[in-house]
């Protein structure tokens, strides 16, 4: 069975690796670098108002949310928004997953949030289908362009 829990600093090397597994299906925006994944969760895990949780199945950490709660800029409703969400590719499609969106969801309405955000990254997959199912709807989309060469 998948259980759902908080990470820990303990819980950084486990996170890494599901990081660069991440970092290898993502857009090339998001290439892998191993210190500022390190520092970037260290730092969630200090922030009060951020969460990274874990989907663990026979003792191995197989999925992580990470998250945080923001004001949206032109009121003072409270914003959940997923900041990554990703999951071991042999254990999609399982119960895990949906673990951790209804753990985020109750983090983030016990910490005040008003409404969720998650993302669904083009060419990784296509998780309409479930958010519909969860309740969640279509409200925006992002576009990007690279505007500087990487040395």
């Amino acid at each position: 069975m998948t259980t759902v829990r908080k990470a820990t600093h303990e819980d950084i090397f486990d996170l890494l690796v599901l990081c660069r597994g991440f970092s290898q299906e993502a857009p090339e925006m998001h290439k892998w670098d191993k210190g500022k994944t390190e520092e970037l969760l260290n730092s969630i895990l200090e922030t009060p108002t951020a969460v990274i949780l874990l989907s663990e199945k026979d003792g191995g950490v197989v999925g992580f949310l990470a998250g945080l709660i923001q004001p949206v800029l032109i009121s003072h409703t409270k914003m959940a928004s997923e900041l990554a969400w990703y999951v071991d590719k042999q254990h999609r499609g399982a119960a895990g997953a949906i673990r951790l969106v209804k753990a985020f969801e109750e983090w983030a309405e016990d910490n005040g949030a008003e409404w969720i955000t998650m993302a669904d990254i083009s060419d990784v997959a296509d998780l309409s289908p479930l958010y519909s199912k969860l309740g969640y709807k279509l409200t925006e989309k992002a576009y990007s362009k690279r505007i500087t060469k990487c040395q």
